[in-house]
């Protein structure tokens, strides 16, 4: 009589086969609470199978990984965590103090310097340009995406600190007129010791480290500083609970993972398009992760900036029609997608490998006016940005920075790459950036009469040409949740 397991006695690829079999539940979802990874059905991972003897353990290792998608959803902590409520506006804080921070370095912006911060970051050498003529650039100032310049100004800052003069330049910083904050006394080596890294859900000890670097000696519980309101509900990307996972788990486990889709379905706080940089060093460490980043339209990029307590329709959907509201929403839409979209563009300058990562902006739960809403609104802000700064470029509009000329750059203006950019998503001439909906045809070919139409305009001629952009007032009449939507998150703001 036959002894022994009938089942090791199967060949190797047939076992395997089994083990596929075997593993395949239809993914795992991230449970945040727990810090562990659940079947799509809510159930807990039955891996019993790995028990049985260790040669089975040993063939299986990995495979539950490298066979499930692992999902991960937007992270929403509830009043039982009170600290995070100061974070998205020290955060603010954070930023605005390191502006003034490399504003009074300039005397220590050697050539050198200013050299190797090329090197790594060749886009924000304008920002160099602009302290000599003592522009307050910030976020958006310079053009180009907002991570770049947040990581740009803590290495260039970095390097300013072991410049002789640097202790000098931080005695004007802490006299600096624009750092009248009633109550603070930031601390410039504390500042400069923080890194870039939006997408750290904060513990309490973060928030305080943060809030001693910006001069809070003590962290009001549940509040913000300087006495402004606490947001009610939080929302952290999904990209950031991705982040704490894989960092929570050792190096060999998560170089069996193959794919992640990011959820975000939720607007968060704490610039949660830049999130994905955070992912970088873990696809430079496993080339066989391949991560789709979801960014619904719908119930999250459109509503960048409007769910805020003094915005209308934080209180009131009954000024929908107004012409006023309609150009305020149309123009916070496009900001919105060129935002997400350099973002996502400067993941590759970054060091994001090739193929590992794409961000895909969701219109469900009706593409069909996703479509209409780009063709319409988006498309002809690209369109009228990429016309504006052929002009500029050719000399038709004489003396003049659309950069620092705020009432256009905070307006009219987005990104610079966004023009191209929007261009090559059109055309899938590019994979890191797609669209689950028709965008349409586009091509910054055909826009050649506008350049020639527009030759001789003056400045007032060009403002109303913007404003004229604005004609597609049926924007929202087919989301039937939107006003939920917008009841549900009013007192979220982002950052």
């Amino acid at each position: 009589m036959a002894t022994g397991c009938l089942f090791l006695d199967l060949p190797r690829e047939l076992r395997d086969i089994i083990y596929e079999y075997y593993v395949s539940d239809g993914g795992y979802i991230f449970d945040f609470e727990t810090g562990r990874l659940r079947t799509t059905e809510g159930y807990p991972i039955n891996l019993a199978l790995t028990f049985t003897c260790r040669q089975v353990a040993s063939e299986m290792n990995g495979i539950a990984l490298r066979n499930n998608t692992i999902f991960f959803h937007a992270i929403r902590l509830e009043e039982k965590r009170k600290w995070p409520h100061s974070y998205p506006e020290l955060l603010r804080i954070s930023y605005a103090l390191k502006r003034i921070m490399f504003r009074c370095a300039r005397s220590c912006f050697t050539a050198d310097l200013k050299s190797r911060v090329a090197q790594v970051y060749p886009d924000f050498m304008p920002a160099f340009d602009l302290t000599d003529v003592e522009h307050q650039w910030d976020a958006g100032g310079a053009g180009f995406a907002p991570s770049v310049i947040h990581s740009a100004t803590d290495y260039a800052l970095d390097l300013a600190s072991s410049h002789p003069s640097f202790p000098s330049a931080m005695s004007e910083f802490r006299q600096d007129p624009s750092m009248d904050w009633e109550g603070i006394e930031p601390d410039h080596e504390a500042l400069n010791s923080l890194r870039y890294q939006p997408w750290s859900i904060p513990t309490e000890a973060l928030t305080r480290r943060v809030a001693i670097a910006c001069g809070y000696r003590q962290l009001r519980t549940g509040r913000r500083p300087n006495g402004l309101d606490s947001i009610r509900k939080h929302n952290f990307s999904a990209a950031a609970a991705c982040i704490q996972f894989l960092e929570s788990i050792p190096i060999r486990i998560r170089s069996e993972i193959r794919s992640i889709i990011l959820d975000e379905d939720l607007p968060g706080i704490a610039r949660q398009a830049d999130h994905a940089r955070g992912l970088i060093p873990f696809c430079q460490e496993n080339p066989s992760l391949r991560v789709k980043r979801h960014a619904n339209l719908w119930r999250n990029v459109f509503l960048y900036g409007l769910i805020d307590d003094s915005h209308p329709l934080s209180r009131s959907n009954s000024n929908f029609q107004s012409n006023i509201m309609v150009e305020q929403l149309s123009t916070r839409m496009t900001e919105a997608v060129s935002l997400w979209t350099v973002e996502t563009l400067a993941l590759i300058s970054a060091g994001m490998p090739p193929d590992s990562f794409c961000l895909i902006l969701d219109g469900n739960p009706v593409p069909v006016r996703s479509s209409e809403i780009f063709q319409q609104i988006v498309k002809r802000h690209a369109s009228w940005q990429a016309v504006m700064e052929e002009c500029i470029k050719r000399g038709f509009i004489n003396r003049f920075n659309l950069l620092q000329n705020e009432e256009f750059r905070y307006d009219c203006y987005f990104y610079k790459q966004f023009p191209e950019a929007f261009d090559n998503i059109v055309n899938k001439r590019t994979s890191i950036v797609r669209c689950n909906f028709d965008m349409g045809t586009y091509s910054l070919s055909d826009l050649e009469h506008q350049v020639e139409e527009r030759r001789g305009w003056t400045l007032r001629q060009w403002r109303n040409d913007w404003y004229s952009l604005v004609s597609f007032i049926d924007l929202f009449p087919s989301i039937r949740d939107f006003t939920d939507i917008l009841d549900e998150l009013r007192r979220w703001t982002p950052t």
